[in-house]
């Protein structure tokens, strides 16, 4: 199984997964608040499209793994970003009853 290839299912294997993809502190990764995702999702965003433009320039430093990984990543911290604005957002009135 590559490296590349991740599962993200908890805050530990989370960070550890995206140790592997940024170049972030492990404080900024287990930053779990609205801030802290932001930041990633940007610097997350960014590392994409740096290694999109590799691929599209037949680049030899282009690693489809790594994209892939990253585009999957990408789309996971964007939705649990939006889960949680969401959340904060609702109103305590509206908020389901377990």
């Amino acid at each position: 199984m590559s490296q590349n290839n991740l599962k993200i299912s908890d805050d530990d294997s989370r960070s550890d997964a995206l140790a592997r993809l940024l170049p972030l502190w492990p404080n900024e990764l287990s930053d779990t608040s609205i801030a802290g995702r932001q930041r990633i999702v940007a610097v997350m965003a960014r590392a994409l499209r740096a290694e999109r433009q590799r691929g599209r320039a037949g680049h030899w430093a282009y690693d489809l793994g790594r994209h892939a990984a990253l585009a999957r990543a990408l789309t996971r911290e964007r939705a649990e970003l939006a889960a949680l604005q969401q959340a904060i957002a609702m109103p305590k009135s509206k908020l389901p009853v377990a």
